[in-house]
């Protein structure tokens, strides 16, 4: 995969995902004594999985964060370590629990995720559905590395991380294609040297989206896609 893991999660955080307008009571995680919690949207589906996600900030180092949460959090652990960052997972009753802490200046900052393991059971098929749909108009050998899904009681976004044998121009060709199709008219274009990258602004009747291609040295590409698109726009 040509896009890290750490940017795909900071990806889809960064989409802007609102409260979703579902009756799903995820179980408030506690936060160490001082740290300042703020909302990243409300339930989203990040390849299938139901998730929950919030962030902290704390004045505390991260080493002292990383000690209170695997006070707090309770056996059995699982901790593992993605660069700067302390990664703590620990299943609680039909929901997994993901605490990233890393340090930020003299103090630390984190996330937390829930995932909701019965509930991604039962989206599945409707996922399956969703990655065929994209795939199905793509030019062969794009891969579907990520899709993250969300609504709230106006809007549904989606936001997709595609990898691409082809060259940027191809795949950038091919995504002004699929949005003509899907409603979209490219209002704008912007292009980078570096990295060398090519933005796409579209806008539709109750919908837009935005693009990025990013052209590899071997002459690959990847695409990074967000679709908004108005509850009423979608009936």
């Amino acid at each position: 995969m040509r896009l890290s893991r750490r940017f795909l999660l900071l990806a889809a955080l960064a989409c802007p995902l609102a409260r979703a307008a579902d009756t799903t009571q995820w179980p408030e995680v506690r936060l160490p004594p001082g740290a300042q919690g703020f909302s990243l949207g409300g339930p989203l589906s990040a390849n299938g999985m139901p998730m929950q996600v919030q962030g902290f900030l704390s004045k505390q180092p991260a080493t002292e964060i990383i000690a209170w949460f695997r006070a707090s959090l309770g056996m059995p652990l699982v901790e593992n370590h993605v660069g700067a960052s302390t990664v703590l997972g620990r299943a609680q009753g039909s929901r997994y629990l993901t605490v990233q802490i890393e340090p930020a200046g003299s103090g630390s900052r984190g996330l937390i995720a829930q995932t909701d393991l019965a509930a991604m059971v039962a989206d599945r098929g409707e996922e399956r559905r969703l990655q065929a749909h994209w795939l199905s108009r793509l030019p062969s050998g794009m891969r579907l590395q990520s899709l993250t899904r969300g609504h709230d009681a106006a809007r549904h976004y989606q936001y997709l991380v595609l990898d691409s044998p082809h060259s940027s121009s191809l795949s950038r060709n091919a995504i002004n294609n699929l949005m003509q199709q899907d409603g979209y008219a490219l209002e704008r274009e912007l292009r980078a040297v570096k990295p060398p990258s090519q933005t796409l602004y579209f806008r539709g009747a109750a919908r837009e989206a935005t693009a990025v291609i990013l052209a590899h040295a071997d002459g690959s590409s990847a695409v990074v896609l967000n679709t908004v698109v108005t509850i009423d726009g979608m009936r």
